[in-house]
């Protein structure tokens, strides 16, 4: 039997940022004797404090959280590892006599926990298309890359050939070869 499916109390806090959902949540679980677990896709990895308004020690003010700072940048994370280690976390806090609060607003790895949302992880599918996506993307970069330096390339030669077509404009209207032009007009025309 699922832990999920038992009935006990599970009180989700979840929307955008910048909403008040970290000081409702404090106050929640000082009132019913609650726990966080943080439902955020960022502020489980360490030093990814900015950016991602994640909690500070001052603001737990002593309520204890899950799932903040946990991991490394490096560490794979995703929906499927979410739903894991929140289910732990739930197991873990009920076993102290608490209730869990999620707070967040990845809204999906929320449904995940609550509707028991069941991932299946294939090592050779997730390769396959991690791999598939990594050529596309390098063979993107590659033509950027070549674009960009055909525009540089193409931008020298370009200005190369104006310095060039001026100066000989240039010399060609101080020795009056071109009869009948207004030097300040061409020169002022070009700047």
């Amino acid at each position: 039997m699922n832990n999920l499916d038992n009935k006990e109390p599970l009180v989700i806090i979840s929307g955008p940022t910048a909403v008040g959902k970290t000081k409702t949540s404090i106050s929640l679980a000082k009132a019913i004797n609650g726990s966080i677990i943080s439902a955020d896709s960022m502020q489980v990895y360490r030093g990814m404090d900015i950016g991602t308004a994640k909690i500070t020690k001052e603001e737990m003010d002593g309520v204890k959280h899950y799932l903040i700072d946990c991991l490394e940048p490096t560490d794979e994370f995703n929906v499927m590892i979410f739903k894991d280690m929140a289910k732990k976390a739930i197991e873990e806090i009920r076993r102290e006599g608490k209730i869990p609060i999620i707070v967040g607003g990845t809204g999906f790895y929320v449904q995940a926990v609550l509707y028991d949302i069941e991932f299946t992880k294939t090592e050779d599918d997730n390769n396959e298309y991690r791999n598939k996506l990594y050529e596309k993307t390098l063979c993107l970069c590659r033509g950027l890359a070549i674009r960009k330096f055909l525009t540089i390339l193409m931008a020298r030669f370009l200005l190369i050939w104006l310095k060039r077509l001026l100066s000989e404009i240039l010399e060609d209207l101080l020795k009056g070869s071109l009869p009948g032009l207004d030097v300040r007009r061409i020169v002022f025309g070009w700047i």
